[in-house]
């Protein structure tokens, strides 16, 4: 018992001092003992010893049984035997950065400090989180008619295993149609894959996507997978009858169901059929269907069309029934046949178109006898699609030469009185018939005087202001038909005049026109009788009018202490009256100008002379544009001609006598238009002239575009002229811009310059640079490290184009990020950026494209390579040690023995010797030794060859 309660109390003892040295160690060390880290990804390990203690020895351990195994630590300075490690602050701060490489890193790492008295540890434990790689897909089956679709979502090899949930229509669920399942996987490396499937029947879904939501603790928020699915579209239901294309009688019916998605199914309801539509094999009634895609919308339009007799189902009822997975119940639209009907007959004489002309009775035709092709008319009223018209007399038969031709009963003639007699003509459509009453009435006909041709004569005068033709047709029977032929550009008046005398008509036209014209025009009278055997023509040219010259100028008057200005528009040498108007850029002075005008306008003189004189007060007018408005017949718009009176000069300064023009000179540039492919010139210029004008002088190949605008603005004239052009068509060429105005002309001259773009280069350093052909782009190859984010390859363009564009694309056709003239890889490089990349820099029209071979090389690659380096260039020395000791033997064995034996040997090596001698080293000769055979010289050559 004494023995027992001794061991127990020194238990106590070994557990109390156990725990009061675990509180030191507390005291004196801060650990965070539990850290949780994400694999690929860095974390931190935080120990610090808090004693006052020297350290000698600190460090991060494995510890497996008895044996440890130290990672990073610090003895004399920082120490690292992990590259997983960052390197230690102090030997007091082992707080480090750890790199999570693998699902191994999970597990407890010791945090050890030693110092001359003491040593204290503490455990770490690390746990390693795996996120999930994402992959979802969709399937559609069909079950009892009804499709489904199946969208799954994995979550593919995390640690712990991910929680997936799915964002669809809730409120499409509410019969539980929508169910979800899941199945996991796991693996021996200690992740697990979660696979959640959806499945739906496809008509309850409205979006055309369902979100596929995975959490896990390693990631930062949820990750939103949106799988595209797909979605039924109702159709909209229209439907329309229409002329059949297989005759009159039929009555096509066209039922559309559009925009659907599927196809949807259309049945017809048609009078006298079962509701499934017309037996099989009636010829009527049956339906012709066909389909549109759109692919725009991803929607069919079905077409069906049902032909039927309208006239066996007038006022019936035809009803088409679309059927859809989309719609609650069946769609229908009905149309109803139209019911037909005659409403009315009539006939008439197509000459006359009256049915009873003058005293006649109504359904009455009167004919002279001997009249030929006599026309009489049957008009129908109803609604039938068509009918068919029948005449004859009381006993049923028509006379010879009589018959009916559609809806016109003709008569070829000639007329005799035994075709005077009472006609029924009926109008039938099947069993819709109406008829109408016709009584033809033959007169005898009545001889008239043969035809005289009349007496035709053409006059022409003059008055102030116009020009008249009078054309007369005299004496002619019957009376002749007169009219004038007047050119598009020409009016006038005409007036015309009958006259009968002695059973002869005389008709007479007057033609007014103006005394002259801008342009000449020919006018013809034409006449038209009977006795003539084409109509008679008489014409007269009309003369062109002399082009008046027109004048204006300006000048300053002084009346009762007021300034005026007075501009006189003066039209000299035109033979005619000129109307001059005026026009002042000025709303303050309508008033006046209108009383100004009044009384000063001057009427033709001897000398053919008109003028114009407009006074106005010069504060009015001061830095405005004056017009003179000159309308002549020898112009064909009216002449308008400005004049700029001179500003008003500043208070204080005293006013020049003479006003002096303000100098000008023309402003040209070119360059790039903006947001466009095209170039731009513009010339403007802007001063005191009464008129400037811009134009451009161009190359004889110019397509480009022009345009010329000008105004006045601040008591001056301004004009602008613009030319938009395609570089390529202009380059390297001059453009001249032309300004002119009264008194001088200039000229300025823009140059387009020769752009070129003759080579695009690679600034990064490249391990080789080739070409794939003679005449190909140049191609470099350039290394990129595996493992680095943001690595850049530097771009040049050699050329002197002021700004490029470069472009980068995979031999897949992928897009490469670019930034400026550096093709970026912003993610850790790996294999996948392995390959030849197509590069183009371009200026409008120029370009020039490189080829990059891009390699990824690592550290391991290296370092492997340099340990074949080294065991080839090992196996080459000892190969060349081995070499040279055995012919140094063979040496030393010769000099020792002369026997035969030796001299035997001897000869057995001298036939190698031979074989290995090199040809190109010629042979020693030794005198002293003649029975040596001749040294030979040895080349090894050993060549390693490797890309790094």
């Amino acid at each position: 018992m004494i023995v027992l309660a001794l061991q127990l109390l020194g238990f106590a003892l070994n557990v109390w001092a156990k725990s009061q040295s675990e509180v030191d160690m507390d005291v004196e060390m801060e650990v965070e003992r539990n850290v949780t880290g994400v694999l690929g990804e860095e974390v931190v390990l935080r120990c610090q010893y808090t004693g006052q203690e020297e350290i000698i020895v600190s460090s991060w351990d494995l510890k497996e049984g008895l044996k440890s195994m130290r990672l990073v630590g610090w003895i004399n300075g920082p120490l690292a035997k992990n590259t997983d490690f960052s390197l230690p602050a102090s030997a007091s701060n082992l707080t480090v950065t750890m790199r999570v490489s693998s699902l191994e890193a999970e597990r407890e790492y010791w945090c050890i400090f030693i110092t001359r008295e003491n040593t204290l540890e503490s455990d770490v434990f690390l746990t390693v989180l795996v996120r999930p790689d994402v992959q979802t897909n969709v399937e559609e089956t069909v079950e009892n008619g009804t499709q489904y679709q199946t969208a799954s979502c994995s979550a593919i090899a995390s640690k712990p295993a991910a929680e997936i949930s799915w964002s669809i229509d809730s409120d499409r669920d509410a019969d539980g149609s929508f169910s979800v399942s899941e199945t996991t996987v796991l693996h021996l490396n200690g992740t697990s894959t979660l696979t959640s499937v959806l499945r739906f029947p496809t008509h309850l879904q409205d979006r055309a996507e369902v979100t596929c939501v995975i959490s896990h603790p390693a990631l930062p928020k949820p990750i939103l997978e949106s799988v595209r699915v797909q979605t039924f579209v109702a159709p909209n239901v229209t439907i329309e009858t229409r002329g059949a294309s297989g005759g009159a009688d039929l009555l096509e019916i066209l039922c559309v169901a559009a925009g659907g998605r599927p196809a949807p199914d259309i049945t017809w309801l048609l009078p006298g059929y079962a509701p499934e539509g017309s037996p099989e094999g009636s010829p009527e009634g049956s339906s012709v269907v066909r389909e549109r895609w759109d692919e725009r919308t991803n929607t069919v339009t079905v077409f069906s069309s049902v032909s039927l007799q309208a006239h066996l189902h007038e006022g019936k009822d035809v009803t088409c029934t679309v059927t859809h997975p989309k719609l609650l119940q069946q769609l229908q639209a009905t149309v109803t046949l139209p019911t037909y009907e005659l409403s009315a007959v009539r006939v008439f004489r197509q000459e006359s178109a009256e049915m009873h002309p003058g005293s006649e009775a109504e359904g009455q035709v009167v004919l002279t006898e001997g009249q030929r092709n006599v026309s009489i008319q049957v008009e129908v009223t109803g609604n039938v699609p068509h009918y068919r018209v029948t005449c004859g007399r009381e006993n049923g038969s028509l006379p010879a030469g009589m018959e009916v031709i559609g809806s016109v009963f003709r008569l070829e003639g000639p007329i005799e009185p035994l075709h005077a007699g009472l006609y029924t003509c009926q109008a039938s459509y099947y069993s819709h018939r109406l008829s109408v009453a016709l009584e033809i009435v033959v007169t005898p006909a009545v001889v008239l005087p043969a035809a005289a041709p009349p007496s035709i004569k053409l006059q022409t005068r003059e008055d102030v202001d116009h020009r008249i033709l009078e054309c007369s047709a005299s004496d002619g029977f019957p009376a002749p038909n007169v009219s004038w032929r007047l050119p598009e550009a020409l009016s006038g008046t005409i007036q015309s005049s009958a006259a009968s005398r002695n059973g002869s008509h005389s008709v007479t036209s007057v033609l007014r026109l103006p005394v002259c014209s801008s342009q000449e025009h020919t006018v013809e009278c034409v006449i038209e009788h009977p006795a003539l055997a084409a109509p008679h023509t008489r014409q007269t040219t009309l003369r062109v009018c002399a082009s008046p010259n027109i004048t204006l100028s300006s000048s300053s008057v002084w009346d009762q202490g007021a300034e005026y200005t007075e501009v006189e528009c003066s039209v000299e040498g035109g033979e005619h009256r000129a109307t001059i108007s005026w026009s002042v850029d000025c709303d303050d002075c309508a008033g006046g100008l209108a009383e100004s005008m009044m009384g000063n306008q001057t009427g033709r003189d001897g000398s053919g002379t008109a003028r114009s004189l407009l006074r106005l007060p010069t504060h009015l007018v001061a830095g405005r544009v004056v017009a003179c408005v000159v309308d002549h017949p020898a112009l064909r718009a009216p002449d308008r001609r400005e004049i700029w009176v001179p500003s008003l000069p500043e208070k204080g300064s005293p006013r020049s006598q003479t006003a002096s023009p303000v100098p000008w000179s023309p402003v040209a540039s070119v360059g790039p238009l903006k947001a466009s492919a095209l170039w731009l010139a513009v010339c403007e210029v802007s001063g005191a002239a009464a008129n400037i004008t811009v134009s451009w002088v161009l190359p004889e190949n110019s397509t480009g575009r022009t345009t010329f605008r000008s105004g006045h603005e601040e008591g001056g004239l301004w004009a602008k002229s613009t030319y938009v052009f395609s570089l390529a068509r202009h380059e390297g060429q001059n453009l001249t811009c032309l300004t002119q105005d009264e008194n001088s002309t200039k000229e300025t001259t823009l140059h387009i310059p020769q752009f070129y773009i003759s080579s695009l280069g690679v600034l990064d350093k490249t391990t080789s640079a080739h070409r794939d052909l003679e005449e190909g782009p140049v191609t470099y190859r350039v290394t990129l490290h595996a493992h680095t984010p943001g690595q850049r390859v530097l771009l040049k363009v050699h050329g002197n184009v002021p700004h490029y564009r470069i472009t980068c694309t995979r031999s897949d056709g992928s897009a490469v990020r670019m930034e400026g003239r550096e093709m970026v890889f912003p993610q850790e490089v790996s294999e996948r950026e392995v390959g030849l990349y197509t590069c183009r820099a371009f200026f409008y029209h120029h370009s020039s494209t490189v080829l990059i071979l891009v390699e990824v090389t690592s550290d391991e690659l290296q370092f492997w390579m340099l340990a074949v380096i080294c065991v080839s260039a090992a196996a080459a020395v000892m190969l060349i040690l081995a070499v040279s000791l055995c012919v140094f033997c063979k040496r030393t064995d010769s000099d020792g023995s002369r026997s035969k034996a030796a001299h035997g040997k001897r000869e057995s090596l001298a036939a190698l010797t031979s074989l290995m001698q090199d040809p190109s080293s010629p042979a020693i000769s030794v005198q002293k030794h003649p029975k040596y055979a001749e040294l030979v010289r040895y080349s090894i050559v050993i060549d390693v060859k490797t890309n790094v």
